[in-house]
């Protein structure tokens, strides 16, 4: 499997889950964990940015470290070459290796690559407006770009439902697939950052399984045609793309369909910001 994950902003905690989902990807199969961000999650992956020469060209022997307390992962860290990267992604497929891309935020280089070469992304969002606003659009460049999406939600909290509307009212407004959460955890990024993914929360832990589960469900359901209904949406705009490549489950959020759904959608997000008090205007 080759997985992307991204964020709409800094700081969302898309390089924490990034880790996270390779940690656990790695209990079955060696696992890649390739960085792509522009800015470098450096003392996230412990100082490794010298293990990856200018020229690098996928070679997976010279050029990658297993990650400390993260069972069967390494770490490439590359630069969005779409060259770098196409031979990265060949050479893991060819080894059969599990491979998690973090791009942080996807620039639009990476975007056609990750359509070109049918990667499915996760975007990670927080209960913030101004990540929320950023998310939307970033997911509809995904969408129009015909990069399969689906998204998380990190550092889950409990807001008053006067300052944020409830999660359900906010998964409403996004046709992209949910896959779960992942709880506040106030050590979770020290414990990444010092190499003791093991002192992560069992809470967490569970998160991070049921996400991965949602993940394997979606390819195999991929794998036999089936696909969602922004899916279908998608392949009406671009009559081209191959159905039996698509990521995603096969229950949409509402059971609406068709263009209803589409004008519904558009005009919840536009009521949802009109009314929401949170975070920047």
């Amino acid at each position: 499997m080759i997985i992307s994950i991204a964020a709409p902003k800094g700081g969302v905690g898309s390089s924490t889950f990034a880790l996270l989902l390779s940690q656990e990807r790695a209990k079955l199969s060696k696992t890649l964990l390739v960085d792509l961000s522009s800015d470098p999650a450096l003392d996230l992956y412990s100082g490794t940015a010298h293990i990856v020469p200018p020229e690098f060209n996928g070679n997976l022997k010279e050029c990658s470290v297993e990650l400390q307390g993260m069972g069967d992962t390494n770490l490439v860290r590359v630069s969005p070459d779409q060259l770098a990267l196409l031979n990265l992604t060949e050479k893991a497929n060819k080894k059969d290796l599990d491979m998690v891309l973090d791009v942080g935020r996807p620039n639009e280089q990476i975007i056609g690559f990750l359509a070109k070469e049918k990667i499915p992304l996760i975007l990670v969002l927080t209960q913030d407006n101004a990540v929320l606003r950023a998310g939307d659009e970033l997911l509809g460049q995904l969408r129009h770009a015909g990069v399969e999406s689906g998204f998380i939600i990190s550092k889950k909290e409990v807001f008053d439902p006067s300052e944020l509307a409830d999660l359900d009212e906010i998964f409403d407004l996004i046709e992209e697939d949910f896959y779960g959460s992942i709880s506040w955890d106030s050590d979770l990024r020290i414990h990444m950052n010092q190499g003791k993914p093991e002192q992560v929360s069992q809470e967490i832990k569970e998160e991070v399984q049921k996400i991965n589960r949602e993940l394997d469900s979606a390819l195999m359901h991929s794998l036999d045609g089936t696909h969602t209904l922004n899916q279908i949406e998608a392949s009406e705009e671009k009559e081209t793309l191959d159905e039996k490549e698509v990521f995603g489950e096969e229950e949409t959020l509402d059971g609406t369909e068709g263009v209803n759904k589409s004008e519904n959608v558009l005009s919840k997000i536009k009521k949802f910001f009109q009314n929401f008090g949170k975070g920047n205007e």
